[in-house]
């Protein structure tokens, strides 16, 4: 199916931002081809496409609900809602796009030619699944647990690689001016970590093991550490987290918080090595392939991880444990051995890797698969 000239609808779990989830990105890039693409945000008070001025041919559709009746909420169907979505938008569907992984399970009430439906998150519902896979035409699923969970039906259903964000193919390369302007210009080594440090899934005394062990490396964190908490004062914000506790007060630790897209691109060329340091024990299918991982790739430098299923076979591309228990030894060997695990031919394999996977060749790779 050429992506081209087509009138295509993304069904969103969340409303259009200023992040740019993969959801966002995908219909950039479809309409920079030419396609009508119509952003379907979650219900809300009113009815409106509006155009977006900084892409054309990109329209985000608002849709509201029944009216209350004595004071209170009408229930409304996924067929209604529907109705309504597509009466705003007032045109055949050619690719219905999902990324909703709690609404519209049933994706032909759209009566769309193509419908495709992106599993990034595990389903609440069975039959949510099960009316996905007898309804759509393709499922993506981002790691291989996910696509085990899916039931069989009528839908092709593949495992599909996360999307990496322009902002790492155009992030200036380890430039010294980013590299002086942070807290650390010792020239020790830096370990860079990126993404929520309150994450459920972080192997934290693992990692607090790693920085305690190695006191002449410098462990830079990026990512949010700090959450709205009952306890503090109105407007206030704590992190009420051991793990961020610990990490605020080593010495060899550097905290940034959340950074701007471009910024933190920018920061993470200017490290030596990358830590993934997960509790893949405990949850080995929600860790499998995690996008951190591609996004470190694309730096071409060192990547150390905790077993990750999805890598299994590319071990060609990072250092990763193959017990929990071995990612000290592993980091340990690795610390010792950065100039030759970054030599140019590893680096340009790891880029390589990386960058196959940009939006635009995820487009390609989806089109073939819907012929």
């Amino acid at each position: 199916m050429e992506f081209s000239e087509k009138t295509i609808v993304i069904l969103s779990p969340k409303a259009w931002g200023v992040d740019s989830p993969a959801r966002q990105l995908y219909a950039r890039f479809l309409a920079r081809r030419g396609n009508q693409v119509y952003f379907v945000n979650p219900p809300s008070q009113f009815n409106s496409v509006t155009p977006q001025s900084e892409e054309e041919n990109l329209f985000v559709v608002d849709y509201r609900l029944p009216k209350p009746i004595f004071g209170l909420w009408g229930t409304s169907s996924e067929l209604s809602q529907a109705k309504r979505i597509l009466k705003l938008i007032a045109k055949p569907i050619d690719l219905l796009f999902s990324f909703h992984c709690c609404a519209f399970g049933d994706l032909s009430i759209f009566e769309a030619e193509k419908s495709i439906f992106y599993l990034e998150e595990w389903q609440e519902k069975a039959e949510h699944a099960q009316a996905i896979m007898r309804t759509a035409d393709l499922v993506l699923a981002l790691s291989s647990p996910l696509l085990a969970s899916l039931p069989e039906g009528k839908a092709k259903k593949m495992q599909f690689e996360h999307a990496l964000h322009p902002a790492f193919i155009t992030a200036e390369k380890r430039s010294e001016r980013i590299r002086s302007n942070t807290q650390f210009t010792t020239g020790r080594l830096r370990c860079g970590y990126v993404g929520n440090l309150q994450n459920e899934f972080i192997a934290t005394e693992l990692f607090q093991q790693l920085i305690r062990q190695h006191p002449t490396v410098e462990f830079h964190m990026i990512g949010p550490f700090v959450k709205n908490s009952n306890l503090a004062l109105e407007g206030n914000k704590t992190w009420e987290d051991p793990f961020v506790e610990y990490l605020m007060g080593s010495p060899n630790v550097r905290m940034y918080g959340s950074l701007m897209r471009k910024r933190m691109t920018e920061l993470a060329q200017t490290m030596d090595l990358f830590l993934v340091c997960y509790d893949s024990e405990q949850f080995a299918d929600k860790v499998a392939n995690p996008q951190k991982v591609l996004e470190y790739l694309s730096t071409g430098n060192l990547v150390v991880a905790s077993p990750t299923a999805d890598y299994q076979d590319r071990q060609d591309l990072l250092v990763m444990a193959e017990k929990m228990e071995d990612l000290p030894e592993r980091f340990a060997q690795s610390l010792k051995k950065v100039e030759q695990l970054n030599k140019p031919v590893l680096k340009a394999k790891r880029l390589a890797f990386a960058q196959q996977f940009q939006y635009e060749q995820q487009l390609d790779k989806i089109a073939k698969f819907l012929d």
